[in-house]
Parts: structure tokens; C-alpha cells; sequence
């Protein structure tokens, strides 16, 4: 969970809204930062982290998915983009 102090929108925002923060998420629903940072889906033989019991299991995972390439891959079009890359001379 993050700490309030860390939250990006002013409380007095999410309450005028009548909103709140969502509850931390489980492990079940944790596969889709496979989809978040690479853009697929957990392959079986990942999916192990499912059965970690470890309670820094999703941190392993999020690291391990940040570290590879597959994320760099996943992302380098909006970093170029951002960045006004070009492949042309004109």
C-alpha cells in the first residue's frame, strides 16, 4: 500500500469526488502487471510466483519484470515519442 504521503491527488480531491483509494491488491490479481510492464500475459512456467509464499513475492516479481528486457521493449515507443525521436533527417 502507499503511504498517504506518497499519493499523488490531494485527499480533499478523492473526498470531494467521494472516492477513496482501492484496497492493495492480492496475488491472484498481481498477474496483470505482466500486462502493465511487459505486454503479455505471465507465461505457466512464471506464474510460479502465485504459490510464493513470501510476502515480498510481488516485489520479486515486479523487479525481476523491470530488470528485463522485454519491459524496455514494451516501452521504448512512448519513450521515443516523448523524446521527439526521428528517424529522419528533415
Amino acid at each position: 500500500m502507499v503511504p498517504q504521503s506518497d499519493r499523488p491527488v490531494h485527499p480533499g480531491q478523492l473526498e470531494s469526488a467521494r472516492l477513496g483509494p482501492s484496497a492493495p491488491g492480492n496475488k491472484e490479481t498481481s498477474a496483470g502487471v505482466y500486462f502493465d510492464l511487459i505486454g503479455l500475459p505471465p507465461h505457466p512456467l512464471n506464474a510460479a510466483f502465485l504459490d510464493d509464499k513470501s510476502p515480498k513475492a510481488y516485489e520479486t516479481v515486479v523487479d525481476r519484470l523491470l530488470k528485463g528486457p522485454r519491459h524496455g521493449e514494451r516501452w521504448a515507443p512512448f519513450w521515443l515519442d516523448l523524446a521527439r525521436y526521428a528517424d529522419t533527417a528533415g
